[in-house]
């Protein structure tokens, strides 16, 4: 769930490095968290064990994407409510992350949605006006489908 809160932040930071063709910075951003992920991982699994691999690998997709940031706005001036963009990806996974110290076999499943109907409702809340206008978007494309 790290890799996948972390990956529409890779995304919208990676995509004009592609569109403007400027893809030396990408050996550059992998080599260096290459490096902080191998020696972050070592030291936190020998710490904390499999808890230090999934925090190891929480600020690895976070310095990530904070050096593709900074290498893209070299050429790109990004837009966005950091709020929304940031705030809401960092809430989700405290959530999930915090929630998994009380999984056990029991209630493995009432945990998952748990954390599956506090992400829909975090997404709800930071997104209401967004998905209001895309549930009145596609009931006008249906209504005007069906005559």
């Amino acid at each position: 769930s790290i890799g996948f809160a972390s990956r529409g932040l890779y995304n919208y930071f990676l995509t004009p490095v592609y569109l403007y063709k400027k893809t030396k910075i990408l050996p550059v951003v992998y080599l260096i968290t290459a490096i902080i992920q191998i020696s972050t991982t070592m030291f936190m699994i020998r710490h904390y064990g499999i808890w230090g691999a999934v925090f190891s690998n929480l600020l690895t997709k976070i310095l990530q994407n904070l050096f593709l940031y900074i290498g893209a706005r070299r050429f790109f001036h990004f837009s966005f409510n950091a709020f929304k963009f940031i705030g809401l990806p960092i809430i989700v996974m405290a959530t999930i992350l915090i929630s998994e110290y009380y999984v056990t076999n029991s209630n493995l499943h009432l945990i998952r949605l748990i954390q599956m109907l506090i992400t829909y409702l975090l997404v709800w809340i930071f997104y209401r006006t967004e998905v209001a206008a895309l549930v009145q978007t596609l009931r006008g494309r249906f209504v005007m489908n069906r005559k």
